[in-house]
């Protein structure tokens, strides 16, 4: 693939990322992608074949964006795992609330045709498995097991996710205003916190 070939996949990819926040993914359609991306339909099937393989192209595309950050995140590969944990889940809730819509396009298939083996929840545990492989083993906690530690891991994600995609759901119940930086932040930490105490 040429250098000019990777840039119209990539420029049409980041149309798709951008019709997807606008639009929602019901309304998604190649022609409002094309016109996005300044390019016509048959390019997008010329590149992608067909829009479902764009979609995936496109889920793939953000969740590297999402999950493959490791180094740029963590600069430290001595830190213990609650404070890599900490990191990089701010990273994640900050994600979640600049993206809702790619966010949950993510789970898509689970959510919608009950299937997991989709590529949103093979990245989603592909990066569980990488992260535990990075930060576990800088254990602060030597005495606990794994499966233990993996699902402190697995708690932290599911509480920030939940966050991500329903931030209303306990407007009635708790004052944090998830939409700002500071709550996402003090959530993490007081999540993070009460796991690893």
């Amino acid at each position: 693939m040429t250098l000019e070939e990777k840039s119209m996949r990539e420029r049409i990819i980041i149309a798709t990322i951008e019709c997807i926040e606008t639009e929602n993914i019901n309304n998604v359609t190649i022609r409002k992608i094309a016109k996005l991306a300044d390019v016509n339909s048959a390019s997008i099937n010329y590149y992608f074949g067909s829009k479902k393989n764009l979609l995936d192209e496109t889920i793939s595309f953000s969740m590297k964006q999402a999950f493959n950050d490791f180094d740029d995140i963590i600069k430290d590969p001595d830190t213990d795992l609650p404070s890599c944990l900490k990191l990089y889940l701010y990273h994640y809730i900050e994600g979640l609330f600049r993206y809702p819509a790619i966010s949950k396009m993510h789970l898509y298939d689970p959510f919608n045709a009950n299937d997991y083996d989709g590529i949103g929840i093979k990245y989603f545990n592909e990066f569980l498995n990488e992260f535990f492989r990075r930060y576990g083993r800088n254990l602060s906690y030597p005495n606990e097991e794994k499966e233990i530690l993996k699902l402190k891991i697995v708690h932290a994600f599911s509480a920030v996710l939940f966050i991500g995609i329903f931030p209303r759901a306990y407007d009635n119940f708790i004052s944090y205003d998830f939409s700002q930086m500071e709550s996402q932040k003090l959530y993490v930490d007081k999540l993070v916190d009460q796991l690893f105490k």
